[in-house]
């Protein structure tokens, strides 16, 4: 879908019960480490993907995007000689591929996994909806120019 990926943010051990202010913020849009290449980062590792990840909506049943894994690297920054070097994600790249071609107006949907419908109490019932192309020209947000990439600025990273 798009030819450069999301960041991961992985959170190694997170506990919600004591987090109730993480809860509240991200617990519905995070993954499973075991996903997103987080798996080695904790005994249990949930990660925030900003982008692509955070905009789609759910259907476990006739979902139409699916992601793929990760790139790491260290982001041309070196431990011992750049400040930034500890301040940024190996974890990046994060790409989403679509199952099937879609139409102009189609709604995209990834399958959130096993249990998130009803770990929050919500039924799993969402359909696919078309959106009228004239309503998304005049009431819809282009993503065109949200680009991931490189910082312009020394020692950022990404």
């Amino acid at each position: 879908m798009t030819d450069q990926g999301d960041i991961v943010i992985h959170l190694p051990d997170p506990n919600p019960n004591k987090a109730h202010e993480m809860r509240k913020l991200i617990w519905d849009y995070v993954w499973d480490g075991q996903e997103t290449g987080g798996h080695y980062e904790g005994l249990r590792s949930i990660s925030l993907v900003p982008g692509t990840g955070m905009l789609v909506n759910g259907d476990s049943k006739q979902h139409n995007l699916l992601p793929r894994f990760p790139s790491v690297d260290n982001g041309g920054l070196k431990r011992g000689f750049s400040a930034g070097a500890g301040a940024i994600t190996h974890h990046h790249n994060f790409t989403w591929m679509v199952e099937h071609d879609l139409e102009a107006g189609d709604e995209v949907f990834v399958d959130y996994g096993p249990g998130w419908f009803q770990e929050r109490g919500f039924a799993d019932t969402s359909t696919p909806k078309k959106w009228d192309v004239d309503f998304l020209r005049q009431h819809g947000y282009c993503l065109d120019n949200v680009v991931p990439g490189a910082s312009l600025l020394e020692g950022a990273g990404r």
